[in-house]
């Protein structure tokens, strides 16, 4: 959780830095990407239960989040008229995005797995069928001999 902390800090702070210094958010897209991921996996964690920490912290560090966001809001909101609008709706599709990509990802490693298993099945019929085959031959060869 910690790690976290410090990404969506450190990028927040350059987000930060960078509004006060007059740049525009098209020129910060990294930056914000890493923010949205670092604020995604705050939130990710504090849902499932699997961060580490007291119920204090799991608040405070919500808090924290929620109060980078108004602040992104407002200055957001100074740089054109409906630009928060258009921020949520990039946000959106950057959530969809990567869930989309984790799905594929997903299903990549279920076909995966099941070609494995296939493969395996085959492997064993085939050594059965021959494990058969042999055993004819040696009866048949042994039926012969005697």
């Amino acid at each position: 959780m910690l790690l976290e902390l410090a990404a969506l800090n450190a990028s927040f702070a350059v987000l930060k830095a960078g509004f006060t210094n007059g740049r525009d958010l098209i020129e910060m897209g990294t930056t914000l990407s890493k923010w949205f991921e670092a604020s995604s996996e705050i939130n990710q964690k504090q849902s499932n239960k699997e961060g580490s920490g007291t119920a204090l912290e799991c608040w405070q560090q919500q808090e924290l989040v929620k109060r980078q966001r108004e602040h992104l809001r407002w200055a957001i909101g100074k740089t054109r008229l409906q630009a928060w609008s258009d921020f949520i709706k990039f946000e959106a599709e950057w959530h969809r995005e990567k869930k989309e990509a984790a799905h594929a990802e997903r299903v990549r490693i279920a076909k995966k797995q099941k070609a494995m298993v296939d493969n395996i099945n085959l492997g064993i019929q085939v050594m059965g069928c021959l494990l058969i085959a042999m055993g004819l031959l040696f009866g048949i060869t042994f039926y012969y001999m005697r």
